[in-house]
């Protein structure tokens, strides 16, 4: 048992990190696919969010 507690340790430390550096901020992309998607799918010939067409 006296290894066992270390190894846990490190691995839920090394989860932790591999959680925080692997999501990036994809938010301004798709935010700007989804505008385009309600502009060419569900609203043809309309503005969305205030930007003319």
């Amino acid at each position: 048992m006296g290894l066992y507690r270390p190894l846990l340790a490190m691995l839920v430390l090394l989860l932790g990190v591999f959680q925080l550096t692997g999501g990036g901020d994809k938010e301004p992309e798709q935010r700007q696919a989804f505008i385009q998607f309600l502009q060419n799918t569900v609203l043809p010939g309309r503005a969305v969010n205030g930007s003319p067409r």
